[in-house]
């Protein structure tokens, strides 16, 4: 009786510690599997951005950005915003998909007091709300030779550039000393 019992009690040791191990392999196996696909997909995420940023660097000299002006907006929206306003010109034989542009606001020394990126292609300033606002946006086409006028909203001012504003009340334009700047850089770049 005491032989049948210890040998009931092995068995069921056996199979417990067999079947965890089992489980734990499994999952083991299923961590590893997961990690080499968000692994793949990180490096892929990694690669196209490092593209993405090269076809800037690449087309830089053909993508010209100007008529900046940066201004409260209009009445309706809140009031400690700003907005960014200009055109994108494309100058090369390419069709672009993409654009990804920085805007920095530098002080009077040159240090950056403000930066940010915005889409100017996917943007739609007043026409979308944020609360139904889908995750897939139409793909706009920037063909060669268009200019695109472009809007773009800053919602919260840093306090730096708010303070500026109150005291001085507009912008630099290029060569004036004594205020804050705003630049437009490209940064990003898809074309086909």
């Amino acid at each position: 009786m005491r032989r049948s019992f210890f040998r009931i009690k092995n068995i069921f040791v056996v199979g417990l510690s067999t079947s965890i191990a089992v489980f734990i392999m499994f999952v083991t196996l299923v961590g590893y599997d997961l990690y080499l696909k968000w692994k793949s997909d990180t490096f892929a995420a990694g690669y196209r951005f490092f593209i993405y940023r090269m076809s800037a660097e690449l087309f830089e000299r053909e993508i010209e950005i100007g008529s900046i002006k940066v201004n409260r907006p209009r009445d309706g929206i809140d009031q400690n915003s700003l907005t960014i306003e200009g055109k994108v010109s494309n100058n090369s034989k390419k069709i672009i998909t993409s654009v990804l542009l920085e805007y920095s606001f530098l002080d009077t020394m040159g240090t950056v007091i403000h930066k940010g990126w915005f889409y100017p292609l996917e943007e739609d300033m007043f026409g979308s709300s944020p609360f139904f606002s889908s995750s897939v946006r139409p793909q706009r086409m920037f063909a060669p030779g268009e200019i695109l006028t472009f809007r773009h909203l800053i919602r919260k001012i840093p306090s730096e550039i708010k303070s500026f504003q109150e005291s001085a009340g507009s912008f630099a334009r290029k060569g004036d000393p004594g205020k804050v700047k705003c630049e437009i850089a490209l940064k990003g770049l898809s074309v086909i």
